[in-house]
């Protein structure tokens, strides 16, 4: 897909791309058999790959939020005629499956959840141009309907990326046109009520937010770049309780992800760089190769990690733990077949198993296809020899408990496209505690069962 593409080409061309990603809160669980459920003790762990949905002739996803029972993924898909539509897929337990949505053209860049049946996501209308206007749906009731959005000054706009404190209180970060020929833009801020959003006025500069993720209701920050004098570097906004306001960051390069383990432990990550702050300054903690679009951190562990693609178009995985960040095995960071491969949203659950989800694209006649790519992160007994991650395909019979019993799946909004399949909705029945994760960064809510997702594709630089 175009915008898949587009990313994975910048790369090669020594340019910048951007991506997205998120993490699970105390407590959490992710859906039985998609990560392991094993405690901090695990003698192994590894990345693999799964399987999951490509019903398109191109596919990506970019962003992930997973909730007690389940986790969706969010990205688009090349439907019919070659026009982008979002793409929905949910994992309960039984493995990834498509559930439709309403929205005809457009991409969906972040999602967050607060439960694995009420979820928010964000991303751009249209297809024809990157910028087309913000775009907002809302999954309740098993399924997706779209939510109006304000119209920005100049009627373009983008929403990347989205978190929600509770089903009542979501921000969403991204940016609006505000030049005649598109080239100039500024920071987008809109939050969301549980029944309308509103845009807030955000911190003046020529720049995008591509992440945001919320410490508490009162202390939010959000994550991009700015344009001065022809040059792009990092832009940090923080939201305090009232208002919005440009915190400066170290300029090193533009950022692409941010993620808060606690309000004075925040780590920001883009090209080539790893930055940390919160409640004092920023500084430079790590300089890795390549290119970190998504970032999340699991508190309880004390460790955090950062995705991305290589400056060599592989999957590029990063973790702090024990006070510095290393890069990560992954089994297989450039599948067969093809030419890139990047990751750009990450969820973990409280025990440390995750999951990241990007694209792959490979070289065909006319142009570039891009299949969906799923990695997870499977940590291992002590005792048992991992074997899950060996399988492509995620069981459920793992905990039948994680995983809410299914009902019919939303008829309101056919799918878009033909012949592609379509999940049942999980049940609203069961309960599951309040906090999420999503996009491409994510933070946890210290002390509290709220929290974050994060951030979307953004516009070329």
């Amino acid at each position: 897909m175009a915008g898949t593409a587009r990313c994975l080409a910048w790369v090669g061309a020594g340019m910048l791309a951007l991506a997205g990603g998120a993490v699970a809160g105390p407590g959490s669980v992710l859906p039985a058999g998609a990560v392991s459920t094993a405690g901090p003790s695990a003698a192994a762990a590894t990345w693999a790959a799964v399987t999951s949905p490509d019903p398109g002739s191109e596919n990506n996803l970019a962003g992930v939020s997973c909730a007690a029972a389940g986790c969706w993924a969010v990205g688009a898909e090349a439907g019919s005629g070659g026009i982008e539509v979002p793409l929905t897929e949910v994992n309960t337990g039984s493995g990834w499956t498509e559930v439709s949505s309403p929205v005809v053209g457009g991409t969906l860049d972040g999602v967050s959840c607060p439960t694995v049946t009420a979820c928010v996501a964000v991303g751009a209308q249209g297809s024809a141009s990157r910028w087309g206007a913000p775009l907002a749906e809302r999954y309740s009731a098993g399924g997706w309907a779209a939510v109006p959005t304000p119209a920005t000054s100049s009627g373009n706009g983008d929403l990347a990326a989205v978190v929600c404190v509770t089903g009542s209180d979501c921000w969403a970060a991204g940016a609006q046109v505000t030049s005649s020929d598109g080239t100039v833009h500024a920071p987008l801020v809109e939050h969301y009520n549980g029944s309308a959003w509103s845009i807030a006025a955000a911190g003046s500069a020529d720049g995008v937010l591509d992440a945001i993720t919320c410490v508490t209701a009162d202390d939010c920050w959000a994550a991009g770049y700015q344009v001065a004098a022809g040059n792009q570097t990092g832009l940090l906004e923080q939201f305090t309780g009232s208002a919005w306001s440009i915190v400066g960051s170290t300029g090193v390069a533009p950022l692409d992800g941010i993620a808060c383990a606690t309000a004075s432990s925040c780590w920001g990550v883009g090209q080539d760089v790893i930055e940390q702050g919160g409640s004092g300054s920023w500084t430079v903690a790590s300089r890795p190769s390549g290119l970190l679009t998504g970032v999340t951190c699991v508190a309880g562990l004390a460790q955090c990690w950062a995705v991305g693609i290589s400056g060599t178009a592989d999957v590029l995985v990063e973790r702090y733990a024990a006070g510095g960040w290393t890069q990560s095995a992954v089994s297989n960071p450039h599948p067969s077949g093809f030419t890139a491969a990047e990751l750009e949203g990450v969820a973990c659950d409280a025990s440390g198993g995750c999951v990241a989800v990007g694209s792959t694209s490979e070289t065909v006649s006319g142009g570039s296809s891009g299949q969906t790519l799923v990695e997870q992160y499977q940590v291992a007994p002590a005792s048992s020899t991992p074997s899950a991650a060996a399988s492509p395909t995620p069981t459920s019979s793992a905990t039948a408990s994680a995983a809410p019993s299914a009902t019919a799946a939303p008829t309101a909004s056919p799918s878009p496209s033909a012949g592609a399949s379509t999940a049942a909705s999980p049940s609203a029945g069961a309960s599951f505690p309040w906090w999420a994760v999503a996009g491409a960064v994510v933070v946890v809510l210290a002390g509290t069962t709220a929290w974050l997702a994060v951030r979307r594709r953004s516009t070329p630089r």
